[in-house]
């Protein structure tokens, strides 16, 4: 499968994407996607987002709560969203708030779904 292609085709699809990622949870990059114009005060990275996913779900194992499936931050610029593929793999979207939060996570399932199908 072409992951690269796949998340090209989701940054088409979702109004307000700038940056889409396919992730082993070790930071490796898989297949990546980003605007064309990306906000130049943006600093994104699949090891930023690793980190920033990682720190997470420590906290949530510390608490005995369970697993990430999804996540969603929302900061003052930007809004990032989150889906686990499987325990070692996610794929997570950076938007910016003129974004429909409905369709990008519609996208970002579809996509987990997909991808999970392929590892299998």
């Amino acid at each position: 499968m072409d992951y690269k292609k796949v998340l090209d085709e989701v940054m088409s699809k979702v109004k307000g994407a700038i940056y889409v990622t396919f992730c082993g949870s070790d930071g490796l990059g898989i297949a990546s996607s980003t605007d064309n114009v990306l906000p130049p005060e943006v600093d994104l990275g699949d090891e930023k987002i690793t980190s920033f996913l990682v720190s997470k779900a420590n906290v949530l194992r510390d608490m005995n709560i369970g697993r990430i499936k999804e996540d969603i931050t929302i900061t003052k610029n930007y809004i990032i969203l989150v889906r686990m593929v499987t325990d070692d793999y996610f794929v997570s979207m950076v938007c910016t708030h003129a974004v429909n939060i409905k369709i990008a996570r519609y996208y970002l399932y579809k996509v987990a779904k997909m991808f999970r199908k392929e590892l299998k």
